[in-house]
């Protein structure tokens, strides 16, 4: 957590009881609160397929818009 005018310090983390990670930030009225998470093998899967099928889709947009050029042209 980071408190203007103080270090930054880690927060102690648990399970909630709705079955997510918790943390209390008792004690301090405000603050900023800074939140990382690794991601799973999955998530850079999703990544990596998101990416791949985005540069599909813009070279199979591409080669249609170049057919309807070429097919213009000629009639």
């Amino acid at each position: 957590m980071n408190v203007e005018g103080k270090e930054p310090a880690p927060l102690k983390t648990y399970l909630g009881t709705h079955g997510f990670v918790a943390f209390d930030i008792t004690g301090e009225p405000e603050g900023k609160v800074t939140v990382y998470y690794q991601k799973t093998r999955w998530q850079y899967i999703g990544d990596y397929l998101t990416l791949a099928t985005l540069i599909f889709i813009i070279i199979a947009l591409l080669h249609q818009r170049r057919k309807n050029k070429k097919m213009k042209a000629e009639n």
